[in-house]
């Protein structure tokens, strides 16, 4: 049996949102290959007792996450993080992939880092490949369809109205409800 590799990943898992979620079905959807280490960056600090929150992680404890991994896979939304994370993977000597999923207001030193420290820069879109200028970037999109199994069956009310809305020959449109704000227990 072969020893599976050590994974960190970084970024946003206790927001409801994009990158939480494909955070969230990424190591489901490897986890029979890799064992991951996810350190939270979120705000919104996780109840998951296996995700470490970055914000409360003791400095020593950040080390040995990067040090006793064989790979760190960067998804922060914040370049300052990004940098902050690839130099610490560089300085531990782990191997570090930044996954891009915007691109905002990047400055020469951090596509310079990017460039110099990353061992892969993959990018969600065409767009920020363009952007970025990271011509030697991998576009991947960012979805990944959930595990059926794990879905929860939607309710009869709303299976109700999409057959009714089918059934007329009209859409439904959806939207990423990230940062959902409830009001009187409704959203």
């Amino acid at each position: 049996m072969v020893d599976r590799k050590q994974v960190a990943i970084i970024g946003p898992f206790g927001e409801i949102g994009g990158v939480s979620i494909h955070i969230k079905r990424l190591t489901e959807l490897l986890g029979d290959k890799y064992i991951f280490n996810i350190i939270n960056e979120s705000r919104t600090p996780s109840t998951d007792p296996g995700i470490v929150n970055f914000r409360k992680l003791p400095l020593r404890q950040y080390f040995g996450v990067m040090v006793n991994s064989d790979l760190v896979h960067i998804h922060s939304g914040k370049n300052l993080l990004v940098a902050f994370h690839l130099i610490r993977a560089f300085v531990t000597g782990t191997k570090a992939i930044v996954t891009m999923h915007s691109y905002k207001n990047p400055s020469r030193l951090y596509n310079l880092l990017l460039k110099l420290l990353a061992l892969k820069v993959v990018v969600v879109s065409r767009e920020i490949q363009q952007n970025s200028n990271l011509k030697q970037a991998i576009v991947l999109n960012a979805f990944i369809p959930p595990i059926s199994e794990q879905q929860k069956a939607l309710s009869a009310s709303i299976l109700s109205l999409i057959n009714n809305q089918k059934q007329q020959g009209k859409f439904i449109v959806t939207a990423n409800a990230f940062r959902l704000a409830e009001y009187q227990g409704k959203d």
